[in-house]
């Protein structure tokens, strides 16, 4: 049973390493001027090991969202933007469509500016009830940076052909700064630490990607 345990915790240690070189990789694809590629593959990558960190749930969105703002190590991947949370309701049904109508007069814009969770949150709380205010708090997830990731980057990429090497954000502020353009570079730091997470579970309890259950229920 020991030698088993050994052998498989170097099967899982070589999987990891595998995967940091497959990762860091990107990087030498990007500084040849094949931006879209190693973009695409990094918004790859970093869906799968999403998935494994919220695995069983299977909201792939919120998966990804959720784990990019817990274990991406960029704060601003946490932060609200009004206009991207308006987008996402209105393409809903009813009621969310008729709080994005709200939400809309409460944030007209341009220009916009980031907030935090809590200080959105407070805002709601002063123009919507309480019944209302947590109908939102549950899908606020969709109106994060780390949201914007996966609608204008990851979704394209994936299911479309289409790929963008970084999404920009005009005169959007946060704390009277401009707010940074998502790049590859951004994303790759993201990518390094969802892998190191996932290795970080699995060689815890020698087990793959912290519970053998993932591997055998894919």
């Amino acid at each position: 049973m020991r030698d088993n345990a050994t052998a498989k915790r170097e099967f899982i240690r070589a999987f990891f390493d595998d995967a940091e070189k497959r990762a860091k990789y990107l990087l030498d694809l990007n500084a040849k001027s094949r931006a879209n590629e190693a973009s695409t593959l990094c918004l790859v990558y970093m869906d799968s090991f999403s998935q494994w960190l919220f695995c069983p749930r299977s909201r792939v969105g919120q998966n990804f969202v959720e784990a990019l703002v817990t274990y991406g190590g960029d704060a601003e991947f946490a932060l609200v933007h009004p206009l991207a949370l308006i987008r996402a309701l209105e393409a809903m049904k009813d009621p969310w469509r008729t709080l994005a109508a709200r939400l809309k007069s409460l944030f007209p814009g341009p220009p916009y500016s980031l907030f935090s969770q809590a200080d959105f949150l407070t805002q709601l709380s002063l123009s919507f009830n309480p019944s209302d205010t947590k109908l939102l708090k549950v899908e606020i997830w969709r109106g994060l940076i780390a949201s914007v990731v996966y609608t204008h980057l990851r979704n394209p990429s994936i299911h479309s052909f289409r790929s963008a090497a970084e999404v920009s954000f005009d005169e959007t502020m946060y704390q009277d700064q401009p707010v940074q353009s998502i790049t590859f570079l951004r994303l790759h730091d993201a990518l390094m630490k969802l892998i190191a997470e996932v290795r970080e579970r699995s060689m815890a309890n020698n087990q793959w990607f912290g519970n053998d259950s993932i591997v055998k229920g894919a």
